[in-house]
C-alpha cells in the first residue's frame, strides 16, 4: 500500500511540473509588448521638450500630409459653417425674444435663420462680398 502512495504522490508531483511547466508557456506566450501609444506620446515629449518637431505618421499618405506642410483652405467648411450659425443663433436668440415675446422658439428660429441669410457673419455673404 505504501508503494501505491509513493506512486500517487510521484504522479502528482509529475502532474503539477507539468501544470506549471504549462502556465510558464502560456505566461510566455502572452508575454506584455509595448503599448505604440504610449511609445509615441512619450516620443512626441522628448521631442517637444529638446525644441524639436516630432511628426508621426503610420502610413505614407499621412508622412507626405506631414510633410508637405498645412493644407490650404478648409478641410470642412460646412462645420465652419455651422459653428458661425450657431453661435449667430445663441447670440441673436435673447434679442428676438425680447423684442417679440409672445413667440415659440420654433418662430424665433425661423426669424434668425432669415436674418442669417443676409447677415455679414455668413461665410457666404462674406464671400459673396469678397468677390
Amino acid at each position: 500500500e505504501q508503494q501505491r502512495e509513493g506512486a500517487a504522490g510521484a504522479a502528482a508531483t509529475a502532474r503539477a511540473r507539468e501544470q506549471k511547466e504549462a502556465q510558464r508557456t502560456v505566461a510566455e506566450q502572452w508575454a506584455l509588448t509595448e503599448n505604440p501609444n504610449v511609445a509615441s506620446r512619450e516620443a512626441a515629449a522628448a521631442a517637444a521638450a529638446r525644441g524639436a518637431d516630432y511628426v508621426e505618421a503610420r502610413d505614407l499618405d499621412s508622412a507626405m500630409a506631414a510633410l508637405s506642410g498645412p493644407s490650404e483652405g478648409i478641410k470642412h467648411p460646412e462645420k465652419k459653417m455651422k459653428a458661425a450659425y450657431n453661435a449667430y443663433l445663441e447670440r441673436m436668440t435673447p434679442v428676438i425674444k425680447e423684442e417679440n415675446p409672445g413667440l415659440k422658439m420654433s418662430q424665433i428660429k425661423e426669424r434668425i435663420f432669415k436674418m442669417w441669410q443676409t447677415a455679414p457673419e455668413n461665410p457666404k455673404v462674406q464671400a459673396a462680398m469678397a468677390d
